[in-house]
């Protein structure tokens, strides 16, 4: 987790800034570095069949804090993906299966000891695996639907503090997402979604769960052509219906965030 530096905030006439060294000012100067490579491969079997997989490292700092002020070590990951894609014959319809495998090394987690959230510590190795499927189909001239699901395990499989098999807090089991447009002309659609999310941890103890929603958004879009170029403005609406939920905790038993209410978004796009 990336937290913000807080810079303080001066008032008054005769205050002006003066530059310290880094000692001066209590933090640490750090230099990590690392060789993080990328690897990927597509097969097309068939026309309508490809088969890829890949293979990927990440490097990462850790600016979070710790509450005797010692540094903590880069996270570092390690990720394999397996996967099909799969295309019709008229191009109407394709869809890909993903099969993923993931380790994270030196994770941040909130530290038992305080009530503060913002003091952290190391909780060691994470591993993330998984499937994901999604699938877009033109099903007629209007109509287009989009669907996706992810069934994903994340667990503590390495720590200093007793979390060895606990679930990751905040990261469901289970979620998806189904979203259809209609094309009333050229000029105008017309949307409707649905997101669904299981249950998941709040905490790294795994100590209580946030329950599951489904949430509904819409949106409508009007296109003009304006000479050769197009203008379009588009409304979304997300949670439609006003639906109450909580969107995740903030990693601890100390407090969870609630899903925003219904909201309205208007945007213009002028392309040329």
């Amino acid at each position: 987790m990336r937290w913000p530096e807080r810079t303080p905030s001066f008032t008054g006439a005769n205050f002006s800034p003066v530059s310290l060294p880094a000692a001066e000012l209590g933090r640490r100067p750090a230099n990590d570095d690392a060789f993080s490579p990328r690897a990927g491969l597509l097969y097309r079997a068939q026309d309508w069949l490809s088969l890829y997989g890949s293979y990927s490292e990440s490097f990462s700092a850790n600016n979070g804090v710790s509450a005797g002020g010692e540094k903590f070590d880069p996270q570092r990951g390690k990720q394999y993906e397996l996967g099909i894609k799969t295309e019709s014959a008229d191009q109407r319809f394709s869809s890909t299966l993903a099969f993923f495998y993931l380790t994270k090394s030196n994770m941040l987690t909130d530290d038992p000891n305080r009530a503060d959230p913002n003091f952290q510590i190391l909780a060691g190795q994470i591993r993330s695996r998984g499937i994901e499927f999604d699938l877009a189909g033109q099903v007629t001239d209007r109509l287009h639907l989009l669907g996706t699901y992810a069934y994903t395990q994340v667990n503590y499989t390495q720590d200093f503090d007793g979390l060895q098999g606990h679930r990751v807090e905040n990261v469901p089991r289970h979620q998806g997402s189904l979203w259809g447009t209609w094309q009333f002309n050229q000029a105008f659609k017309a949307g409707l979604g649905a997101v669904a999310v299981g249950p998941r941890p709040g905490d790294s103890d795994n100590s209580y769960m946030l329950p599951g929603y489904v949430r509904l958004d819409a949106m409508a879009a009007y296109t003009h052509k304006v000479g050769e170029h197009r203008l379009t403005a588009q409304l979304n609406i997300n949670n439609l219906l006003d639906k109450e939920y909580y969107a995740n905790s903030a990693g601890s038993n100390l407090g969870v965030i609630p899903g925003a209410p219904i909201n309205v978004l208007g945007s213009l796009k002028y392309e040329f």
